[in-house]
């Protein structure tokens, strides 16, 4: 979820039309509407049972009407989906809002509302669905903008981080979730009025490196304060540090993780030891054979309900922090951190060599196919599409497309190429690897099956 510290102004999308008559389809009233009022007044943040005001949508384009306001939506399930044109997540999801949109067409309406930074006239968001049209991250919705001079929107529905979804009901707020929560379980269970209790996402908070957070000692130039580590289940409400999780203190070492999963926990540990090591579990080893500790944090979110998510969370997630003295090295603190990872997982970790079944990525012609035409230039790109079928690296190491082919493919891949250039590859993402094999020919690569022996993190349970 992308952070911003400033409650900006809102544009707003308004739906794809899935059938003929898109009006009566989305719009249940007249396109007359008064505008709201221009910002010049403190206005009270909406809490869930809180009734919605009837404001304009602002001005919309890409369809036959041109205004919208909330009591236009009042007899079906309206989901303000908040975006912005930087937020990777938020345009990602745009091709599953619109598939939930078509599945229950005129039982709901799921209106993404696009923030608008430069422009007072809506230019950004005009800017950008004209830019994308042709492409895979084309709009296939109206979208409807809203000037600044409308931003009542934003200053009701306050919000630090993106994606931010608003649920209204009969004229009513029933939720303010992040947009894992936007499932067809839970639409389906509130429009057929079952008791579903969303995740409210509306106290969350950005982390706070001058105030405690699990081990309750005085922070900011305290040489003569606690030191230690300390974990705890799931906390509510509150984002992970910006970075790599160490405060920006130098009179001490306080490294952070806020609701991440056991698998994390280890990569973090091991990744610098162990090549190819993955958040979900690759180049791990749990003896004894068997059910493996706290499996279910390799889950997708994404395609859980509410009860679902509320039960993975607080069996899955945890939080950790540690406070040393800075003369500590990094290298102490690793061990401090494995330490404390074993004992409260109840684990014996180790990085062992096995002998194991992999594919080496090597290189299969002499002709540079690789070097980044970027390289000069600053900045890298790197994306996979929504479905996971493709994959675009620029100006990047081998080293990156590796780890990315370990996260998305089952066989485990090593490097064998001793490339060390940036590289560009755009490629096609197959479970089978015979697919991936031809992507990667055109690169002059290839995927060679071996035998190796290779370190793995071994997890004994005690």
């Amino acid at each position: 979820m992308k952070e911003t510290l400033l409650v900006v102004f809102y544009s707003l999308l308004s739906y794809l039309s899935l059938g003929q008559d898109v009006k009566s389809r989305f719009i249940n009233s007249s396109p007359i509407f008064t505008d709201s009022p221009s910002l010049t007044i403190s206005i009270k943040a909406l809490k869930i049972g809180d009734e919605v005001p009837n404001i304009s949508l602002g001005e919309i384009i890409g369809a036959p009407y041109k205004r919208a306001s909330i009591s236009d939506f009042k007899n079906r399930l309206l989901i303000l989906d908040f975006w912005s044109t930087f937020c990777k997540s938020c345009i990602n999801q745009f091709p599953k809002m619109a598939a939930l949109q078509e599945k229950f067409r005129d039982r709901i309406t799921i209106l993404p509302v696009g923030f608008n930074f430069t422009d007072s006239n809506g230019g950004d968001i005009r800017k950008y669905v004209h830019s994308v049209m042709g492409t895979k991250k084309e709009l296939k919705l109206p979208t409807a903008i809203q000037r600044t001079t409308d931003s009542v929107l934003g200053s009701l529905f306050p919000s630090i981080g993106l994606p931010w979804e608003i649920w209204i009901k009969d004229g009513r707020v029933i939720g303010i979730t992040d947009h894992l929560a936007v499932t067809e379980s839970n639409i389906r269970n509130i429009i057929e009025e079952r008791n579903t209790k969303l995740v409210d996402r509306s106290q969350l908070r950005s982390f706070d490196w001058s105030l405690p957070f699990i081990i309750n000692s005085k922070i900011n130039g305290n040489t003569n304060g606690a030191f230690g580590s300390a974990f705890s289940r799931f906390i509510e409400n509150i984002l992970p540090p910006n970075g790599t999780g160490f405060s920006p203190d130098t009179s001490q070492i306080r490294f952070v993780v806020v609701n991440r999963t056991f698998y994390y926990y280890y990569w973090l540990a091991y990744k610098d030891s162990i090549q190819g090591l993955s958040e979900g579990g690759k180049r791990v080893i749990i003896e004894p054979i068997g059910k493996a500790p706290y499996e279910d944090g390799l889950a997708d979110p994404a395609t859980m309900d509410a009860g679902e998510y509320e039960k993975y969370r607080n069996e899955n997630l945890f939080s950790y922090e540690v406070i040393l003295s800075s003369k500590y090295s990094k290298v102490e603190f690793k061990s401090i951190l494995i330490s404390d990872l074993d004992r409260f997982f109840k684990v014996k970790s180790c990085v062992e060599n096995r002998s194991m079944k992999c594919f080496a990525l090597i290189r299969n012609t002499k002709d540079d196919k690789l070097y980044s035409k970027y390289k000069y230039k600053p900045g890298y790109q790197f994306d996979i599409s929504d479905d996971k079928s493709s994959m675009n690296i620029s100006n990047l190491l081998v080293s990156d497309l590796v780890q990315r082919l370990n996260e998305l493919v089952e066989p485990l891949i090593i490097d064998r190429t001793n490339y060390k250039k940036e590289i560009d590859i755009n490629i096609k993402i197959s479970k089978d690897i015979n697919d991936i094999r031809n992507e990667l020919n055109k690169y002059g690569l290839d995927l060679r099956e071996e035998v190796i022996n290779i370190p793995m993190l071994v997890l004994r349970l005690n």
